[in-house]
């Protein structure tokens, strides 16, 4: 029952729309416009009716919009209902309820931008409202269908500058999303703690009775989180008080929202006192039914005759609060809530629905596979709640409770129903990626309570990916993936209820931690974007520990303290993976983490990037990644706000480490003094790091003379990035001379934005020239120019250089050097990849490579060109692809295509269609030059 309110909170906190009453129409905050459409939705009884009077009544006591609304009009969509099938103007509607004899329609009508409507229930239209685009109608005067009147106003056809205010549950915002234009959404959020504790203190009156009361839900966190909605507190209460009066053991108020209305149903049908037979509950349940497949709420005389219900019977209920008299329809009724009514729905379909005859009012809906087939329509909020309840008939308390109280044995074939039903649900969710679904599955299974029902369903889930952004929607998950033991990886988004962090109990966390213990084939679990709290890092580090674990990768993003850290590292047993990346870690959980590590003997990978783990929380990293124990191999700490402070822990790990293999300490200011010390580490025989990222970490020429004599004597490092430094051509030289030495086992070497100039150009072309270990090499966003390029293309031109990609990138240099490259391309028989972007090589410079692109000595296989000169080479199809529009057919003729000729045009457009995956089918529909257009626009 709360689960849908539930789900669209997450939403609302992310939008930051709080708002009071008062403020629902006020301007945007960005745009700073009115809206003229707000949508107010909620759970069932959460209190949207409620609302929507108490706006209506405050304005008319002249409390409330004053100054924006001169008129304010109540249309109850209920009432709307019994007029389906006449015509009526909207002037009509307004006279009805005018409380004068005149009604001053002119007057309202001239000025629109005052008027409100207040369209409440809008869930609760048995006539489709969405399906009305083309006969929509302007003139309020004239008389329409209900539904096209109805439509026109809501789809702003029919007075536009006027303003609505709607209700609506959140099952029916999906269908009714296409008819409102920009509408402010706002949630009613129902009762907090406190406002919880208020309420039970007003119901008992009594305080010490209300004390006893709150105390219990309290302690309960399912029932307490469900009581935000007011009308499940008063069934609680009711519930309770009740036991209080019987001397019954308060603690058997259940946890799902089935038992809780079996609970009061109860009560109210205690045996031996029975005030209806058991045809008459049956006319009930099978009213509910009738009313739910054909979304109707108010019921007449009739409808309750064709039931087989007298007026005796409909008093009886009403003295016992399931049904009410409609205030609006007289000699009408309805189920004190909608919720009641899918309740007694639900009970027809579990006890009766298969037993129906051809002649029941039901017939042609009956059973409950009918049900569940029009769940999986995109329009079903109107059966959703009743399916919920199905499932909550599985507990085999509840159960028997409700055939005590129905005095009938429930179908065994339900159970089997409701698992196959389940099985074909998650296949379809985990085959279109559908989170949203899954949760409202997963809301399912939480309310049937049966272990066994629970195993078997989901042991289909393999894969898990869900948004958690709910108290509810986390004990519901938390309950489910108990029973999930074939799930293999888990992706879950928890944040953006930090307040609710105070809220769940230890023993909560533990229940979701447990997971990686409990699950032996649980292989990876992500909680990027996740932000956690100390506590329930903690716990998680304590499940990671155990010996049962099984994980081989775990993800962390946005968790709000080092504890987080120390969770991965926790992954003591078998994972393999921990990624705490931009997790608001700090110093504080490092100790824990340190623990973590030392006592997990599998962890490969760790990334702690965009932490403030400072030097403290180094230091403490660096003590465990010490231990002859951590089997570390990778390590990222980008932005970590380290300094050269921790290069001395850090230097004698790398030394004692003989595990870790990859180290990123990019965007850190470990400055020059930083670098002297892990240089000390790097030239230890004992050392074994092959991976080292420096990316601005605040260097300059000095780390170079440091580093140059490092590489010469390490011999595991290959692959040093040190772009973003100041290292200038100083600093060149003295890696150069590391280079050009045999010794030197460097491969990879990363320089962008590093402050080359054409001198710099001079020691690398030399050092390439009899260096035969790099292979890529990254010069993008320095000065080269012409001149420097030129220098380069002697390197690439000697067979000792094996390089295999060069980046280029806005070296500002332009065609004057094509020549150079063009001939580079010709004589070297390892290049691969070119990156030349954000230079200029005008048409003359690209043709120049082009002659190199034909050469059958070229093994270039990709070459990426700046700007306006983006080219795209295949080596095995002969072509390429520049990015200016007509550019592109000029060079294809210079490859001797003729796209005039039908058969060059098809060989162009079939390679095409392999290069960039686009059906063959879509290139020939499409014609060459559109195909050529196409890839223009998606460079």
């Amino acid at each position: 029952l709360m689960w849908f309110s539930y789900l669209f909170f997450g939403i609302m906190k992310q939008r930051g729309q709080f708002l009071m009453v008062t403020a629902l129409f006020d301007p945007d905050e960005k745009t700073g416009v009115h809206p003229r459409t707000v949508v107010l939705q909620g759970a069932a009884g959460i209190g949207k009716t409620t609302l929507a009077r108490k706006v209506m009544l405050d304005w008319a006591e002249g409390n409330l919009f004053q100054d924006r609304f001169h008129y304010v009009f109540y249309i109850s969509c209920r009432e709307m209902n019994q007029l389906v099938k006449r015509e009526i103007s909207l002037a009509d509607l307004i006279a009805n309820d005018w409380p004068g004899l005149e009604v001053p329609i002119t007057e309202i009508m001239s000025r629109p931008e005052q008027l409100l409507f207040i369209v409440d229930g809008l869930d609760e239209l048995k006539f489709p409202c969405d399906e009305h685009r083309y006969d929509l109608c302007r003139d309020w005067r004239r008389q329409w269908p209900v539904h096209i009147l109805l439509s026109s106003l809501l789809r702003k056809v029919m007075l536009p500058e006027a303003s609505l205010l709607i209700t609506a549950r959140f099952t029916a915002l999906g269908k009714f999303s296409s008819l409102l234009e920009t509408p402010r959404h706002v949630e009613i959020l129902g009762f907090s703690e406190e406002e919880r504790k208020e309420y039970f203190c007003r119901f008992f009156r009594d305080e010490d009775l209300a004390q006893r009361a709150f105390s219990l839900i309290e302690d309960n966190e399912i029932l307490f989180t469900m009581c935000f909605v007011p009308l499940v507190s008063w069934i609680v209460c009711t519930c309770l008080k009740q036991q209080m009066e019987r001397g019954q053991d308060l603690s058997q108020v259940s946890q799902t929202a089935t038992a809780l209305y079996i609970c009061y149903l109860s009560n109210l049908f205690t045996p031996g006192e029975r005030i209806c037979s058991n045809q008459t509950l049956r006319g009930l349940c099978q009213l509910a039914a009738e009313g739910i497949w054909g979304r109707k709420i108010l019921f007449d005389e009739e409808d309750l005759r064709r039931h087989g219900l007298q007026v005796t019977d409909v008093s009886a209920f009403l003295d016992m609060y399931i049904f009410q008299k409609d205030s609006g329809c007289e000699n009408y009724y309805s189920f004190i809530h909608l919720s009641f009514q899918e309740f007694f729905a639900a009970v027809f379909y579990a006890l009766w629905g298969e037993k129906v005859g051809s002649k029941s009012p039901v017939a042609a809906h009956a059973g409950v596979k009918g049900v569940l087939e029009e769940c999986q329509e995109t329009d079903s909020s109107f059966v959703t709640l009743t399916v919920h309840f199905l499932f909550g008939f599985l507990r085999a308390e509840t159960a028997r409770k409700l055939e005590e109280i129905f005095s009938c044995q429930m179908s065994q074939e339900i159970k089997l129903e409701l698992l196959q039903w389940v099985h074909s649900e998650i296949e379809r969710c985990q085959k279109s990626s559908l989170p949203g679904q899954v949760l409202e599955l997963m809301a399912f299974l939480y309310e049937a309570q049966d272990e066994e029902f629970l195993t078997m369903a989901m042991h289909h889930f393999q894969e898990i990916t869900l948004n958690i952004r709910t108290k509810i929607q986390f004990l519901i998950l938390a309950f489910c993936l108990k029973h999930g033991h074939e799930v293999c990886r888990i992706h879950l988004d928890i944040k953006g209820w930090e307040e609710m962090h105070c809220h769940l109990s230890a023993f909560t966390w533990r229940e979701l931690f447990s997971v990686v213990s409990r699950n032996q084939n649980l292989r990876e679990l992500d909680l990027s974007s996740s932000h956690l709290g100390d506590s329930s890092m903690m716990i998680l580090c304590s499940e990671l520990r155990n010996p049962d674990c099984t994980l081989q990768k775990l993800r962390s993003v946005l968790v709000s303290c080092l504890n987080i850290l120390f969770f991965q590292l926790f992954v003591a047993s078998t994972q393999k993976l921990t990624m705490l990346d931009n997790c608001h870690l700090t110093a504080a959980c490092c100790q824990d983490l340190s623990y973590a590590l030392e006592s997990n003997r599998h962890l490969e990978n760790l990334n702690l990037s965009v932490n403030s783990l400072g030097d403290d929380g180094m230091k403490l990293l660096c003590k465990a990644l010490g231990n002859q124990d951590c089997s570390l191999q990778e390590l990222r700490m980008f932005w970590c706000d380290l300094t050269d402070t921790c290069c001395k822990d850090l230097s004698s790990t790398l030394i004692q480490n003989q595990n870790l293999l990859h180290l990123d300490l990019a965007a850190n200011a470990l400055k020059d003094d930083g670098m002297k010390l892990l240089c000390e580490a790097l030239k230890h025989p004992y050392c074994q790091l092959q991976n080292l990222v420096l990316w601005k970490c605040d260097l300059t020429s000095v780390s170079c003379e440091y580093l140059s004599f490092a590489l010469i004597s390490n011999r595991s490092l290959t692959h040093l990035d040190l772009s973003g430094n100041s290292l200038g051509n100083d600093g060149i030289k003295f890696l150069c001379e590391a280079l050009g030495n045999q010794c030197c086992r460097i491969n990879s070497l990363m320089l962008r934005s590093c402050g080359l100039t054409v001198s710099g150009c001079q020691d690398l072309s030399t050092a390439l020239k009899r260096n035969r270990s790099v292979t890529h090499l990254n010069l993008a966003d320095n000065a080269l120019g012409n001149h420097g390029v030129t220098l380069l293309c002697e390197a690439l031109g000697y067979p000792d250089c094996h390089l295999k990609e060069l980046k280029l990138q806005c070296c500002y240099f332009s065609e004057a050097c094509c020549w150079d490259l063009s001939m580079a391309l010709k004589s070297n028989q390892n290049l691969t990849h070119l990156n030349l972007g954000g230079n200029t090589l005008g048409n003359d410079g690209v043709k120049l490579l082009c002659e190199a692109f034909r050469d059958p000595s070229c093994r270039l296989q990709e070459i990426k060109g700046a700007l306006k000169s983006s080219i795209i080479w295949g080596s095995n199809t002969g072509m390429f692809v520049e990015k200016t529009g007509d550019g592109i057919l000029t060079h294809l003729h210079s490859l001797g295509y003729d796209l005039n000729c039908d058969r060059d045009a098809s060989r162009v457009s079939n390679m095409v269609s392999r290069h960039f995956s686009l059906p063959q089918s879509f290139t020939a529909a499409l014609g060459i030059k559109a195909v050529f257009f196409f890839i223009f626009l998606n460079q």
